[in-house]
Protein backbone atom coordinates (compact mmCIF):
# COMPACT_ATOMS: atom_id res chain seq x y z
CA UNK A 1 0.00 0.00 0.00
CA UNK A 2 1.21 3.76 -0.31
CA UNK A 3 2.03 5.63 2.13
CA UNK A 4 0.79 9.31 0.00
CA UNK A 5 -2.13 10.37 0.01
CA UNK A 6 -3.93 13.74 -0.68
CA UNK A 7 -2.96 16.59 1.54
CA UNK A 8 -5.81 18.39 3.66
CA UNK A 9 -6.90 21.58 4.48
CA UNK A 10 -3.72 22.98 6.71
CA UNK A 11 -1.86 25.86 7.49
CA UNK A 12 1.36 26.10 9.64
CA UNK A 13 0.72 29.00 12.43
CA UNK A 14 3.82 28.30 14.75
CA UNK A 15 6.83 26.02 13.54
CA UNK A 16 9.95 25.68 15.63
CA UNK A 17 11.40 22.83 13.92
CA UNK A 18 10.12 22.76 10.43
CA UNK A 19 7.83 19.38 9.40
CA UNK A 20 6.53 18.42 5.98
CA UNK A 21 2.72 19.74 5.30
CA UNK A 22 0.10 17.22 5.88
CA UNK A 23 1.81 15.24 8.14
CA UNK A 24 0.25 16.54 11.50
CA UNK A 25 -2.00 13.34 11.57
CA UNK A 26 0.75 11.12 11.09
CA UNK A 27 2.96 12.21 14.32
CA UNK A 28 0.28 10.79 16.52
CA UNK A 29 -0.36 14.40 17.41
CA UNK A 30 -3.62 15.90 19.54
CA UNK A 31 -6.21 17.46 17.55
CA UNK A 32 -7.25 20.58 20.19
CA UNK A 33 -10.03 22.33 18.95
CA UNK A 34 -10.92 25.79 19.34
CA UNK A 35 -14.25 26.17 20.49
CA UNK A 36 -16.82 23.69 21.81
CA UNK A 37 -20.28 22.43 19.90
CA UNK A 38 -22.95 20.36 20.64
CA UNK A 39 -22.17 16.58 19.23
CA UNK A 40 -25.19 14.28 19.79
CA UNK A 41 -23.92 11.80 17.37
CA UNK A 42 -22.80 8.24 18.98
CA UNK A 43 -19.84 7.04 17.19
CA UNK A 44 -18.54 3.31 16.98
CA UNK A 45 -15.02 2.46 15.99
CA UNK A 46 -14.84 1.72 12.33
CA UNK A 47 -16.77 5.01 11.52
CA UNK A 48 -15.48 7.74 9.43
CA UNK A 49 -15.77 11.51 10.25
CA UNK A 50 -15.35 14.98 9.09
CA UNK A 51 -14.02 17.91 10.63
CA UNK A 52 -16.41 20.41 10.46
CA UNK A 53 -15.14 23.48 12.01
CA UNK A 54 -11.55 25.04 12.16
CA UNK A 55 -9.14 23.13 14.62
CA UNK A 56 -5.72 23.81 16.35
CA UNK A 57 -3.38 21.05 16.30
CA UNK A 58 -0.64 20.53 18.68
CA UNK A 59 2.20 18.27 18.74
CA UNK A 60 6.05 17.82 20.35
CA UNK A 61 8.61 16.99 17.92
CA UNK A 62 11.81 16.57 19.57
CA UNK A 63 10.78 18.36 22.55
CA UNK A 64 9.52 21.31 20.21
CA UNK A 65 6.09 22.42 20.21
CA UNK A 66 4.38 22.85 16.58
CA UNK A 67 1.22 24.06 16.29
CA UNK A 68 -1.16 23.42 12.99
CA UNK A 69 -4.40 24.80 11.70
CA UNK A 70 -7.08 22.55 9.76
CA UNK A 71 -10.03 23.44 8.09
CA UNK A 72 -13.09 21.35 7.39
CA UNK A 73 -12.99 18.51 5.12
CA UNK A 74 -10.30 16.46 6.95
CA UNK A 75 -11.69 12.86 6.70
CA UNK A 76 -11.02 10.40 9.75
CA UNK A 77 -11.45 7.16 10.96
CA UNK A 78 -12.26 6.27 14.76
CA UNK A 79 -10.23 3.44 16.17
CA UNK A 80 -11.21 4.53 19.76
CA UNK A 81 -13.71 5.88 22.03
CA UNK A 82 -13.07 7.66 25.45
CA UNK A 83 -15.87 10.02 26.64
CA UNK A 84 -16.31 12.93 24.49
CA UNK A 85 -12.69 11.95 22.78
CA UNK A 86 -12.26 9.96 19.61
CA UNK A 87 -9.60 8.17 18.68
CA UNK A 88 -8.97 8.78 14.82
CA UNK A 89 -6.52 7.99 12.21
CA UNK A 90 -5.21 9.06 8.76
CA UNK A 91 -2.14 6.82 8.71
CA UNK A 92 -1.43 7.16 12.25
CA UNK A 93 -3.74 8.21 15.41
CA UNK A 94 -4.44 11.10 17.79
CA UNK A 95 -6.99 12.07 20.04
CA UNK A 96 -10.03 14.70 18.96
CA UNK A 97 -13.01 16.42 20.68
CA UNK A 98 -16.12 14.67 19.37
CA UNK A 99 -17.72 17.66 19.23
CA UNK A 100 -16.27 19.23 15.98
CA UNK A 101 -16.70 16.38 13.48
CA UNK A 102 -19.60 15.27 11.68
CA UNK A 103 -20.26 11.47 10.51
CA UNK A 104 -18.83 11.09 6.57
CA UNK A 105 -22.17 11.23 4.90
CA UNK A 106 -24.28 13.62 2.71
CA UNK A 107 -24.67 16.20 5.45
CA UNK A 108 -21.09 16.95 5.38
CA UNK A 109 -21.01 17.64 1.72
CA UNK A 110 -24.40 19.98 2.71
CA UNK A 111 -22.12 21.56 5.63
CA UNK A 112 -19.21 21.84 3.39
CA UNK A 113 -21.12 23.96 0.77
CA UNK A 114 -22.84 26.41 3.26
CA UNK A 115 -19.53 27.22 4.03
CA UNK A 116 -18.41 27.61 0.78
CA UNK A 117 -21.58 30.25 -0.13
CA UNK A 118 -20.52 32.32 2.55
CA UNK A 119 -16.76 32.61 1.59
CA UNK A 120 -17.09 31.28 -2.32
CA UNK A 121 -13.47 32.77 -2.99
CA UNK A 122 -11.61 30.35 -0.18
CA UNK A 123 -9.86 27.52 -1.83
CA UNK A 124 -9.07 25.35 1.75
CA UNK A 125 -12.88 24.63 1.41
CA UNK A 126 -13.13 23.40 -1.66
CA UNK A 127 -9.93 21.43 -1.28
CA UNK A 128 -11.76 20.16 2.32
CA UNK A 129 -14.71 19.54 -0.04
CA UNK A 130 -13.16 18.03 -2.44
CA UNK A 131 -11.78 15.23 0.22
CA UNK A 132 -15.50 14.62 1.23
CA UNK A 133 -16.82 14.10 -2.47
CA UNK A 134 -13.80 11.27 -2.47
CA UNK A 135 -14.40 9.17 0.75
CA UNK A 136 -17.96 9.20 -0.79
CA UNK A 137 -17.27 7.95 -4.22
CA UNK A 138 -17.97 11.11 -6.40
CA UNK A 139 -14.56 11.20 -8.07
CA UNK A 140 -15.69 13.64 -10.51
CA UNK A 141 -17.38 16.11 -8.05
CA UNK A 142 -13.75 15.84 -5.83
CA UNK A 143 -12.26 16.71 -9.41
CA UNK A 144 -14.24 19.31 -10.36
CA UNK A 145 -13.66 20.99 -6.50
CA UNK A 146 -9.90 21.19 -6.76
CA UNK A 147 -9.88 22.30 -9.91
CA UNK A 148 -11.95 25.54 -8.02
CA UNK A 149 -9.06 25.57 -5.55
CA UNK A 150 -6.08 25.36 -8.35
CA UNK A 151 -7.90 28.08 -10.22
CA UNK A 152 -8.14 30.62 -7.22
CA UNK A 153 -4.84 29.32 -6.09
CA UNK A 154 -2.41 27.13 -7.93
CA UNK A 155 -0.65 25.21 -5.01
CA UNK A 156 1.46 22.53 -5.01
CA UNK A 157 -0.52 20.66 -3.06
CA UNK A 158 -3.61 21.28 -4.63
CA UNK A 159 -2.18 19.41 -7.83
CA UNK A 160 -0.60 16.75 -6.03
CA UNK A 161 -4.12 16.16 -4.47
CA UNK A 162 -5.79 15.65 -7.60
CA UNK A 163 -3.43 13.75 -9.01
CA UNK A 164 -3.89 11.28 -5.98
CA UNK A 165 -7.04 11.20 -6.90
CA UNK A 166 -6.74 10.76 -10.78
CA UNK A 167 -3.98 8.00 -8.73
CA UNK A 168 -7.23 6.44 -7.06
CA UNK A 169 -9.44 6.20 -10.20
CA UNK A 170 -6.69 4.51 -11.83
CA UNK A 171 -5.79 6.87 -14.47
CA UNK A 172 -2.18 7.27 -13.62
CA UNK A 173 -0.46 9.29 -16.97
CA UNK A 174 -3.25 12.22 -15.73
CA UNK A 175 -2.13 11.72 -12.35
CA UNK A 176 1.58 12.02 -13.26
CA UNK A 177 0.81 15.10 -15.13
CA UNK A 178 -0.27 16.71 -11.85
CA UNK A 179 2.00 15.35 -9.78
CA UNK A 180 5.02 16.78 -12.45
CA UNK A 181 3.06 20.33 -11.92
CA UNK A 182 3.27 20.58 -8.33
CA UNK A 183 6.86 19.47 -8.28
CA UNK A 184 7.60 22.27 -10.80
CA UNK A 185 5.55 24.97 -8.51
CA UNK A 186 7.42 23.54 -5.36
CA UNK A 187 10.70 21.35 -6.26
CA UNK A 188 11.13 20.17 -2.28
CA UNK A 189 7.36 19.54 -1.90
CA UNK A 190 7.94 15.67 -0.78
CA UNK A 191 4.24 14.54 -1.24
CA UNK A 192 4.32 15.25 -4.65
CA UNK A 193 7.45 12.89 -5.39
CA UNK A 194 6.08 10.04 -3.06
CA UNK A 195 2.64 10.00 -4.57
CA UNK A 196 4.29 10.02 -8.21
CA UNK A 197 5.89 6.93 -6.98
CA UNK A 198 2.91 5.74 -6.40
CA UNK A 199 2.18 6.23 -9.71
CA UNK A 200 4.88 4.63 -11.14
CA UNK A 201 4.13 1.54 -9.52
CA UNK A 202 0.95 1.00 -10.19
CA UNK A 203 1.90 1.87 -13.71
CA UNK A 204 4.71 -1.42 -12.99
CA UNK A 205 7.44 1.20 -13.81
CA UNK A 206 9.03 0.19 -10.20
CA UNK A 207 12.46 1.70 -11.00
CA UNK A 208 10.81 5.21 -11.28
CA UNK A 209 8.86 4.58 -8.12
CA UNK A 210 12.01 3.66 -6.46
CA UNK A 211 13.70 7.10 -7.69
CA UNK A 212 10.68 9.13 -6.87
CA UNK A 213 10.63 7.32 -3.42
CA UNK A 214 14.49 8.00 -2.56
CA UNK A 215 14.14 11.58 -3.48
CA UNK A 216 11.18 11.68 -0.37
CA UNK A 217 14.11 10.36 1.93
CA UNK A 218 16.75 12.19 0.36
CA UNK A 219 14.58 15.51 1.24
CA UNK A 220 12.76 14.02 4.67
CA UNK A 221 15.09 11.87 6.21
CA UNK A 222 13.33 11.24 9.50
CA UNK A 223 10.11 10.56 7.52
CA UNK A 224 9.32 6.47 8.06
CA UNK A 225 6.83 6.55 5.41
CA UNK A 226 9.44 6.87 2.27
CA UNK A 227 11.40 3.95 3.79
CA UNK A 228 8.09 1.86 4.01
CA UNK A 229 6.67 3.17 0.50
CA UNK A 230 10.11 2.16 -0.87
CA UNK A 231 10.25 -0.90 0.85
CA UNK A 232 6.93 -1.60 -0.94
CA UNK A 233 8.51 -0.85 -4.32
CA UNK A 234 11.72 -3.45 -3.97
CA UNK A 235 9.30 -6.18 -2.42
CA UNK A 236 6.98 -5.80 -5.73
CA UNK A 237 10.46 -6.54 -8.22
CA UNK A 238 10.83 -9.39 -5.60
CA UNK A 239 13.91 -7.97 -4.18
CA UNK A 240 12.38 -8.58 -0.19
CA UNK A 241 15.75 -8.45 1.42
CA UNK A 242 16.57 -4.42 0.60
CA UNK A 243 12.44 -4.32 1.26
CA UNK A 244 12.94 -5.44 4.60
CA UNK A 245 15.88 -3.31 5.11
CA UNK A 246 13.59 -0.67 4.33
CA UNK A 247 11.13 -1.52 6.71
CA UNK A 248 13.16 -2.10 9.46
CA UNK A 249 14.30 2.02 8.80
CA UNK A 250 10.77 2.88 9.34
CA UNK A 251 10.12 0.91 12.05
CA UNK A 252 13.70 2.51 13.66
CA UNK A 253 12.35 5.74 13.08
CA UNK A 254 8.56 5.12 14.16
CA UNK A 255 8.17 1.63 16.20
CA UNK A 256 4.73 2.61 16.28
CA UNK A 257 4.18 2.26 13.09
CA UNK A 258 1.85 -0.70 12.26
CA UNK A 259 1.50 -0.40 8.48
CA UNK A 260 5.77 -0.65 8.56
CA UNK A 261 5.44 -4.09 10.68
CA UNK A 262 2.76 -5.43 8.05
CA UNK A 263 4.05 -4.84 5.27
CA UNK A 264 7.42 -6.52 6.41
CA UNK A 265 5.22 -9.39 7.67
CA UNK A 266 4.22 -9.71 3.77
CA UNK A 267 8.17 -9.37 2.54
CA UNK A 268 8.88 -12.18 5.37
CA UNK A 269 6.31 -14.53 3.87
CA UNK A 270 7.09 -14.06 0.08
CA UNK A 271 10.67 -15.38 1.54
CA UNK A 272 8.75 -17.92 3.00
CA UNK A 273 9.80 -16.95 6.61
CA UNK A 274 6.27 -17.88 8.02
CA UNK A 275 7.01 -17.73 11.52
CA UNK A 276 8.63 -14.22 11.00
CA UNK A 277 5.48 -13.15 9.01
CA UNK A 278 2.98 -13.93 11.79
CA UNK A 279 5.20 -12.57 14.42
CA UNK A 280 5.19 -9.20 12.00
CA UNK A 281 1.54 -9.66 11.54
CA UNK A 282 0.27 -10.12 15.50
CA UNK A 283 2.85 -7.01 16.06
CA UNK A 284 0.67 -5.20 13.73
CA UNK A 285 -2.29 -5.60 15.62
CA UNK A 286 -0.91 -5.64 18.78
CA UNK A 287 -0.11 -1.44 17.93
CA UNK A 288 -3.71 -0.95 16.04
CA UNK A 289 -6.14 -3.69 16.90
CA UNK A 290 -8.82 -1.46 15.54
CA UNK A 291 -7.52 -1.11 11.97
CA UNK A 292 -8.24 -4.09 9.38
CA UNK A 293 -5.28 -4.29 7.69
CA UNK A 294 -3.38 -6.24 10.45
CA UNK A 295 -6.50 -8.72 10.75
CA UNK A 296 -6.46 -9.28 6.86
CA UNK A 297 -2.64 -9.42 6.25
CA UNK A 298 -2.56 -12.77 9.39
CA UNK A 299 -6.14 -14.29 8.47
CA UNK A 300 -4.82 -14.65 4.69
CA UNK A 301 -1.50 -15.97 5.51
CA UNK A 302 -3.60 -18.52 7.82
CA UNK A 303 -5.70 -19.36 5.32
CA UNK A 304 -3.94 -19.53 2.04
CA UNK A 305 0.20 -20.21 2.56
CA UNK A 306 1.59 -22.50 0.93
CA UNK A 307 2.93 -24.31 3.72
CA UNK A 308 -0.05 -26.77 5.13
CA UNK A 309 1.51 -25.97 8.78
CA UNK A 310 0.59 -22.65 9.05
CA UNK A 311 -3.02 -22.82 7.37
CA UNK A 312 -5.58 -22.70 10.10
CA UNK A 313 -9.22 -22.25 8.09
CA UNK A 314 -11.16 -21.69 12.12
CA UNK A 315 -8.55 -18.86 12.91
CA UNK A 316 -8.66 -17.48 9.54
CA UNK A 317 -12.36 -17.29 9.92
CA UNK A 318 -12.04 -15.20 12.90
CA UNK A 319 -9.65 -12.91 11.71
CA UNK A 320 -10.86 -12.33 8.45
CA UNK A 321 -14.25 -12.02 10.10
CA UNK A 322 -12.74 -8.86 12.34
CA UNK A 323 -10.96 -7.29 9.43
CA UNK A 324 -14.88 -7.43 7.65
CA UNK A 325 -16.40 -5.64 11.07
CA UNK A 326 -13.87 -3.34 11.02
CA UNK A 327 -14.50 -2.10 7.67
CA UNK A 328 -18.36 -2.01 7.89
CA UNK A 329 -17.99 -5.21 5.18
CA UNK A 330 -17.10 -2.73 2.31
CA UNK A 331 -13.74 -3.79 1.37
CA UNK A 332 -13.58 -6.56 -1.45
CA UNK A 333 -10.35 -8.04 -0.57
CA UNK A 334 -11.10 -8.44 3.40
CA UNK A 335 -14.49 -10.17 2.13
CA UNK A 336 -12.15 -12.31 -0.18
CA UNK A 337 -10.32 -13.57 2.43
CA UNK A 338 -12.76 -14.31 4.31
CA UNK A 339 -14.29 -16.75 1.42
CA UNK A 340 -10.30 -18.06 1.28
CA UNK A 341 -11.04 -18.85 4.84
CA UNK A 342 -14.11 -20.41 4.58
CA UNK A 343 -12.97 -22.77 1.85
CA UNK A 344 -9.69 -23.69 3.76
CA UNK A 345 -11.95 -24.95 6.67
CA UNK A 346 -14.36 -26.72 4.10
CA UNK A 347 -17.37 -24.42 4.09
CA UNK A 348 -17.44 -24.23 0.82
CA UNK A 349 -20.90 -23.05 0.72
CA UNK A 350 -19.68 -19.78 2.96
CA UNK A 351 -16.96 -19.39 0.72
CA UNK A 352 -18.93 -19.01 -2.59
CA UNK A 353 -21.63 -17.17 -1.01
CA UNK A 354 -18.85 -14.42 0.08
CA UNK A 355 -17.10 -14.65 -2.67
CA UNK A 356 -20.31 -13.63 -4.86
CA UNK A 357 -20.09 -10.80 -2.40
CA UNK A 358 -16.56 -9.97 -3.56
CA UNK A 359 -17.69 -9.59 -7.39
CA UNK A 360 -21.12 -8.13 -6.59
CA UNK A 361 -19.04 -5.02 -4.81
CA UNK A 362 -16.11 -4.68 -7.21
CA UNK A 363 -16.44 -2.34 -10.20
CA UNK A 364 -16.85 -3.84 -13.29
CA UNK A 365 -13.24 -3.55 -14.34
CA UNK A 366 -12.19 -5.77 -11.16
CA UNK A 367 -14.77 -8.59 -11.05
CA UNK A 368 -12.59 -11.22 -13.72
CA UNK A 369 -9.83 -10.92 -11.29
CA UNK A 370 -11.86 -12.76 -8.55
CA UNK A 371 -13.86 -15.02 -10.66
CA UNK A 372 -10.91 -18.16 -10.80
CA UNK A 373 -11.68 -18.15 -6.82
CA UNK A 374 -14.82 -18.20 -7.29
CA UNK A 375 -14.70 -21.27 -9.86
CA UNK A 376 -12.24 -23.43 -7.13
CA UNK A 377 -14.78 -22.80 -4.49
CA UNK A 378 -17.31 -24.39 -6.58
CA UNK A 379 -15.78 -27.07 -7.44
CA UNK A 380 -15.03 -27.45 -3.67
CA UNK A 381 -11.22 -26.82 -3.74
CA UNK A 382 -9.44 -23.95 -1.57
CA UNK A 383 -7.09 -21.70 -2.52
CA UNK A 384 -3.85 -21.68 -1.53
CA UNK A 385 -0.45 -19.50 -2.64
CA UNK A 386 1.97 -21.15 -4.93
CA UNK A 387 5.67 -21.58 -2.96
CA UNK A 388 8.32 -19.49 -3.78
Amino acid sequence: MGCYRRINTYRRITVVNRILPGLAMLLGVYLVLSFSTASGQNYKVGDQVVVIEDAELKSKVSGKTIVDEFWPGLVLTVTNIKDQWLRVSNGQSGWLNQSKVIQLNRQAIVRMTVKIKADPRNDLLYNGRADVWKHLGEQGSAIEDLGEAIRLNPLAAYYTNRGSIWNDDGNYDRAIKDFNEAIRLDPVYSWSYGNRGDAWKHKGEFNKAIQDYSEVIRLEPKFAGGYNSRGNAWKSIGKYDKAIDDYNQAILIKPTSAGAYKNRGSAWSNKGEYDDAISDYQKTIELEPNLAFGHNALAWLLATCPDSKYRDGEKAIATATKACALTAWKNADFIDTLAAAYAESGDFNNAVKWQLKVIEILPERDKDDYKDSLRLYQSGKPYHQEKR
